[in-house]
């Protein structure tokens, strides 16, 4: 597991530095987009037990997101709860988000904690909402602490949807990812996992499926109108995918342009092939 007490470890590792000689409690590691020469500074205070996402766009408030016609300019923050060491989950959303730097995406299409609004004015918070180029969702990230926390979670999820689809019933994307970092200190190695859950719908392996079914047994897919909540997109995923998923993502197979393509044609063109036990 991730702790504070090996996080230290962990971010040398992964080529955080001092901030400087006179600071060096604080860990820094800057990118720089190739394209747009855009910087990014991930920051993490262990005197302060502080993680700072820079550049911060603040004009953007609670509940509210970009477009194309009004870009954010770096990070959306919408609650800063995992902007600091009081649970060891917020060091997973860090990772996270260094290795989604990393993979070529820019700071203004990533939103932490992303607000959204549930029945009767309740708002729940996700982790990690990803946006593509023109600011549209792409995908939904939710971390969990590597081991327990992370098998708990996936149970709920092919229990009733868990949090992940709670999250989808109100904010649509292309993709769920249910993520965990993990720390082996004595092999200085960083491990990581991911289920990822494909939201759009294979209109061949539908037809295929509903080709000898009467009218009223006909399998829906994500886009059928008849899905109001949850349980309805839990249903669908249930009875029409076999709650197909693919644990050969999120991070390896994004190249620095696509943007996901890579992730489309594996989750999309081919979810009949990944099935639940996928490993």
């Amino acid at each position: 597991m991730i702790t504070k007490e090996n996080l230290k470890d962990l971010l040398q590792i992964l080529g955080f530095k001092p901030a400087s000689q006179s600071q060096p409690h604080i860990l820094v590691k800057n990118f720089k987009n190739t394209s747009t020469q855009q910087e990014t500074s991930l920051k993490v205070d262990f005197k302060n037990e502080k993680i700072d996402y820079l550049p911060l766009d603040e004009n953007f408030k609670e509940g509210e997101y970009p477009s194309k016609e009004k870009p954010s300019t770096g990070f959306i923050i919408h609650h800063k709860r995992t902007c600091n060491f009081s649970d060891n989950e917020n060091f997973v959303c860090l990772l996270c988000v260094d290795a989604l730097l990393s993979k070529g995406y820019e700071s203004r299409h990533i939103i932490i904690e992303p607000a959204m609004k549930v029945g009767h004015g309740d708002t729940k918070y996700g982790d990690i909402l990803v946006l593509n180029k023109g600011f549209e969702n792409l995908i939904l990230i939710e971390n969990k602490t590597y081991g327990n926390e992370f098998d708990k979670e996936w149970s709920k999820t092919e229990k009733n949807g868990g949090q992940l689809f709670s999250y989808y019933a109100v904010n649509k994307v292309p993709f769920l990812c249910l993520l965990a970092f993990d720390f082996d200190e004595s092999l200085k190695k960083i491990f990581y996992k991911s289920h990822i859950i494909t939201m759009s719908d294979n209109q061949e392996h539908l037809q295929a499926l509903n080709q000898d079914l009467k009218e009223n047994e006909q399998k829906r897919g994500f886009d059928s109108l008849e899905n109001r909540n949850a349980r309805d997109y839990f249903e669908v995923w249930s009875e029409s995918y076999s709650q197909s998923y693919t644990t050969k993502g999120l991070l390896p197979i994004i190249d620095d342009e696509a943007y996901i393509k890579s992730l489309e044609e594996l989750g999309i063109n081919n979810y009949i092939l990944i099935q639940k036990t996928d490993s």
